[in-house]
């Protein structure tokens, strides 16, 4: 059956959040709702880089400590490594 659960993200700049669903190595995020402070320094392209890889997400992988998200193609999207 899978989960259906949510993702968060705050920071300084704003933050984001939206549904995700994972049933097996398949997964799906978004829609994915943001709020963010306006910068002129390049940020707020970095972090629409950054959600679009997120929900581009099909499958993910575990590897060590590492999350790995890849889109249908089977290219890598986006990597994370668990905090200490």
């Amino acid at each position: 059956m899978g989960c259906l659960c949510s993702v968060s993200r705050s920071r300084s700049r704003g933050r984001f959040r939206g549904p995700y669903q994972a049933v097996g190595a398949t997964i799906t995020l978004g829609p994915l709702t943001t709020t963010r402070a306006a910068c002129d320094d390049g940020r707020n392209g970095q972090e629409a880089t950054y959600l679009r890889a997120l929900q581009a997400a099909s499958t993910w992988r575990r590897e060590g400590a590492e999350l790995i998200l890849f889109d249908t193609g089977g290219n890598e999207v986006a990597r994370f490594a668990a905090g200490l």
